[in-house]
């Protein structure tokens, strides 16, 4: 008997090994558009993403701050000025890019399943530009690493880190299976054109307090964010219901994403815009009563 017990106990491991093995191996080449093949890190399974985000992760984790650990923040003045001018003019293009391929908006009405597998200059050209949009969020990995060589970790929170992570495994995956799904291009349009303003601010905040006045702008942006998530869950649970052929893991795995993300930003710009502006207008009123005793 226990014998028996133990053979069920070894083939039931070894089909969960398959299954496993087949999710992240061979699921991943049976469905991967043709399309996207010559493309650098898609004609991979999984483990390159894996690998690529386990390596953020450890870097800005624990090897960048053991090292930072004795030493003095570095001054990136003119690192950051260039880099965040370049991602903003970056995700400025991949706006009006996403413009241009949006058709109106009437692309994000199509429910059904791309099945196109048909090669014309259009679709190599949006499938460059999908991949250099993946690649724009690898180097968005840089806004952790330089908060690391500045001593500034406490940046660097479960919303920073989720974002950073979950969104290029799932435009990895995107990529290389599905290049063409509408849901992609109304998230690339609210998302870049967000980006494009962030990174303006970062821009413009690395001068220093001359310009930090003229910054209020900055709880607007967070705002833009909660409501992109908004647009976005709605669209997701429409989406749901109406659409046609697409795989349902995937399907329940992304529809959840803009629910996570909301809470986290809305937690963030309750505790940065809400509490503090309470924390300071009280402590106003305090010294207020101070002036008026003395």
């Amino acid at each position: 008997m226990p014998l028996l017990v133990s053979a069920k106990t070894l083939l039931l491991i070894d089909d969960f090994m398959s299954a496993v093995n087949y999710c992240i191996y061979d699921y991943l080449f049976d469905m991967q558009d043709p399309r996207t093949k010559h493309l650098p890190l898609i004609d991979y399974g999984l483990g390159i993403p894996i690998l690529f985000l386990t390596s953020y992760f450890m870097l800005v984790k624990v090897f960048i701050p053991q090292y930072m650990e004795k030493r003095k923040p570095f001054n990136l003045r003119w690192i950051l000025l260039i880099y965040n001018a370049g991602m903003s003019f970056g995700n400025l293009f991949a706006f009006i890019t996403c413009l241009e391929y949006m058709d109106y908006g009437r692309v994000i009405f199509d429910v059904d399943y791309p099945t196109d597998k048909s090669s014309n200059e259009e679709s190599r050209v949006m499938i460059i530009l999908g991949f250099c949009y993946l690649i724009s969020k690898l180097l968005d990995w840089f806004d952790s690493i330089f908060f690391c060589l500045r001593k500034k970790d406490s940046h660097l929170t479960l919303l920073h880190m989720y974002h950073h992570m979950v969104v290029p495994l799932f435009g990895w995956l995107i990529i290389k299976i599905a290049p063409f799904i509408p849901g992609l291009r109304l998230f690339s349009l609210m998302n870049s054109f967000i980006h494009f303003l962030m990174y303006g601010y970062y821009f413009l905040s690395a001068f220093g307090p001359r310009v930090k006045r003229y910054l209020w702008w900055k709880r607007y942006i967070t705002q833009m964010q909660l409501a992109q998530f908004i647009i976005l869950g709605i669209y997701g649970f429409i989406f749901l219901f109406f659409q046609r052929g697409y795989p349902v893991f995937w399907l329940y795995v992304a529809f959840p994403q803009p629910i996570f993300f909301f809470y986290m930003f809305y937690d963030f710009y309750v505790r940065t815009y809400v509490y503090n502006q309470s924390y300071t207008n009280n402590n106003d009123i305090n010294v207020n009563n101070v002036k008026k005793i003395d």
